[in-house]
């Protein structure tokens, strides 16, 4: 309620629909009547069953049967606000056009392959970038499976009776389901593509996935800045012809989309050669147009004519690019910079941890370890 009450007074709402909502929503129509006065609260379409609040979805379908007629649109008006996940600080609203929604969709059918046949599990929550995956697969009219929360057992159960070919995981849950032994009793043949992203999955448990779930394992990069994906990994990128993993492609984000220059620049706006460490720039269509109602922040983002994504990367030879760590997080200890992202690595890699999360503190001579 408080992130709604700040939306409304920050975006000057003044009519909120809670429409297509789960019947676990219904208690807080009161709520927002009261606590948001100055906001009219109209409709409640209830998805699961009938309400007391609004009506049910199958009774407000027979009512709205006519055809959709669309209407011209300017590409670069505003159409979706995205909240950005907030790493850097307070969580940001990247303002996005219908040109950068488009190039996102086209984006996610070129490297996910969805079509009409597909069969998308929602796991992650739909507020979440990842989403774009379902809003794809409603433009190809594909099908649609949402789950209320996570469950390993009950998203494996779902997999398996709804032949799900498509879902998008962090990779914690990844790590989740690997951990149970029925993932090897379960059929998984419906699926085609398992895409990983919000964080880089460990090399190890990149290898496990795929001789658990199939070759299927896509992992992807974006923001919600640039949505995703900007940057794709794809099966023939990190297994050999022979059928061998390539040891080096598993620690990478992948390859540029074909509707993406991805580049590695260093603080003076220079474009480095391969090998070189510096930040991911990106340029696309799928871009925002910024940040809603915060100029200084784009401006900050947005220099030498690329976005900035405060990663730290290093592109190889055969255009694989590798996230060091997060600019911001970098230790700087007064001999040689640290990246928390190694450390981790290191230690999911010989120790049975799922996660290892590190950070500097300071020490008496001001130095951070």
């Amino acid at each position: 309620m408080k992130f709604t009450r700040h939306q409304s007074s920050d975006a000057g709402i003044r009519r909120l629909r809670p429409d297509f909502c789960h019947s676990s929503f219904e208690h807080l129509v009161p709520s927002w009547k009261a606590e948001l006065p100055q906001v009219q609260v109209q409709g409640f379409i209830c998805i699961d069953r009938p309400s007391e609040r609004g009506e049910f979805l199958d009774t407000w379908m027979v009512a709205h049967r006519e055809p959709y007629v669309a209407v011209p649109e300017d590409p670069q008006r505003a159409t979706a606000l995205q909240p950005t996940g907030g790493t850097t600080g307070p969580s940001k609203g990247a303002l996005h056009s219908h040109r950068s929604l488009e190039m996102t969709l086209i984006s996610i059918f070129n490297m996910l392959k969805i079509d009409l046949g597909s069969r998308i599990l929602a796991v992650a929550p739909l507020t979440h970038v990842a989403a774009m995956i379902t809003f794809a697969g409603a433009a190809r009219s594909a099908c649609t499976v949402v789950v209320p929360g996570f469950d390993a057992q009950a998203v494996l159960a779902t997999i398996k009776r709804e032949r799900i070919t498509h879902l998008f995981m962090p990779p914690t849950i990844v790590y989740a389901l690997l951990a149970m032994p029925r993932v090897a009793m379960t059929d998984l043949s419906p699926l085609r593509c398992l895409a990983v992203g919000a964080a880089p999955i460990a090399p190890e448990k990149l290898k496990e996935a795929v001789r658990g779930f199939g070759p299927v394992i896509y992992e992807v990069y974006g923001q919600s800045e640039c949505l995703f994906p900007v940057v794709a990994k794809q099966l023939e990128d990190y297994i050999r012809a022979d059928g061998s993993f390539d040891e080096e492609a598993p620690r990478s984000a992948g390859r540029a989309v074909p509707y993406a220059r991805v580049e590695i620049m260093d603080d003076d706006g220079k474009l480095l050669v391969p090998g070189e460490k510096g930040e991911i720039v990106v340029r696309s269509s799928m871009v925002m147009k910024g940040y809603y109602k915060k100029p200084e922040e784009t401006v900050e983002v947005s220099g030498f004519g690329w976005h900035h994504t405060i990663d730290v990367r290093i592109k190889d030879a055969r255009g694989l690019i590798t996230i060091v760590d997060r600019k911001k997080d970098m230790i700087v200890s007064g001999r040689f910079n640290v990246f928390p992202s190694e450390i981790e690595a290191v230690l999911t890699r010989i120790l049975p941890f799922w996660t290892a999360p590190s950070s500097a503190c300071p020490m008496r001579n001001g130095v951070r370890r």
